[in-house]
């Protein structure tokens, strides 16, 4: 995809509760986020696949990820967390950006890369170009709407 904007990238950091951030550019390979320095995994910019969730307005609501490689026990590692289920295929897991996750459609447009990020205490982050699941900036709107706590990278 060309564009003459910057790659806004989405982080979800995973927690008791989900916590979102946005950084621009190049595609990280560290970041820091309230004192926690988050590191690529090794495996790579290619470690899942991703399908937007829709609420039934047609509103981003979260999504649906499938493990790529040896990435699959990530997913498990995530689907304890209450935002967190396993996706119908049984797979992957459709991750919640608001709470009322009730009658969520999947796109199924299958977007691929992402990169998950450890962090010490077992903690992880998977980063994915906003752009392959955002349909404008209603789409921008709405995640900031969502309800997740939100957080602020710093380089």
């Amino acid at each position: 995809m060309e564009s003459d904007l910057e790659t806004e990238w989405l982080i979800m950091l995973f927690d008791d509760k989900l916590r979102l951030a946005w950084i621009r550019g190049e595609s990280p390979v560290a970041f820091t986020i309230s004192e926690r320095r988050y590191e690529e995994s090794g495996h790579g910019d290619l470690t899942t696949f991703y399908d937007r969730l829709e609420d039934r307005f047609g509103r981003i609501a979260g999504i649906r990820v499938h493990p790529v490689g040896k990435t699959a026990g990530f997913l498990r590692n995530i689907s304890t967390f209450p935002y967190v289920s396993r996706s119908l295929d049984d797979v992957g897991v459709d991750i919640y950006f608001r709470s009322e996750a009730n009658h969520l459609e999947c796109t199924h447009d299958q977007a691929f890369g992402g990169k998950w990020f450890l962090a010490s205490g077992n903690f992880l982050a998977l980063s994915v170009d906003f752009s392959y699941l955002s349909c404008g900036e209603s789409d921008r709107l709405a995640m900031m709407d969502a309800g997740a706590e939100w957080a602020v990278p710093v380089a």
